[in-house]
């Protein structure tokens, strides 16, 4: 099993919104007014954090200090900018289900707050030679709790609840 963070996503989504006056861009409608703007795509996709193999982990900092200062920086509108994250995000995305050892990619299950996003999930689509599934909203939300009660139960039964392939750890506990 391999894990890992393929990219920041409603942080700089919503940062973007944020300079439009609304909490988020409902549906990615905003970011389908604009186009992809390559120049900004090309810097986004050669971050060294792309680079890195293996277990790899964002946190509010990295995104902080990197991503929302490029974007901000680059000239454009924020539609643009939104298009061009989109963009990014799909093509990102679907490096690393083609890097994943063993990846039938034939089906990919989208979660979190991105699910939402039908713009944005369509853009995965245009990119991912298999079906995109959004499951239904209750999952979307409560995911992050079922995983972290079933790692419990786990931990409970004394069985593994935490792989090395996915922390980086030397090994499973």
């Amino acid at each position: 099993r391999v894990a890992l963070d393929v990219a920041p996503c409603n942080q700089v989504l919503n940062h973007l919104s944020g300079q439009a006056g609304l909490s988020y861009d409902q549906d990615g409608k905003l970011a389908r007014e604009g186009a992809p703007e390559q120049g900004l795509l090309d810097t986004l996709n050669a971050l060294p954090f792309y680079q890195q193999t293996g277990p790899r982990s964002l946190d509010r900092s990295d995104i902080e200090h990197t991503w929302l200062p490029l974007i901000d920086k680059h000239e454009g509108t924020i539609a643009q900018k939104l298009a061009t994250f989109h963009a990014h995000l799909a093509e990102q995305i679907a490096e690393a289900i083609a890097a994943a050892p063993a990846s039938p990619q034939s089906r990919m299950l989208v979660t979190g707050g991105g699910a939402f996003n039908r713009h944005l999930v369509q853009r995965i689509q245009q990119h991912f030679p298999g079906e995109v599934v959004v499951p239904d909203a209750q999952l979307v939300e409560f995911k992050e709790a079922v995983i972290f009660a079933f790692m419990g139960w786990l931990r409970w039964h004394n069985r593994t609840n935490c792989l090395a392939s996915v922390t980086g750890a030397s090994q499973d506990h």
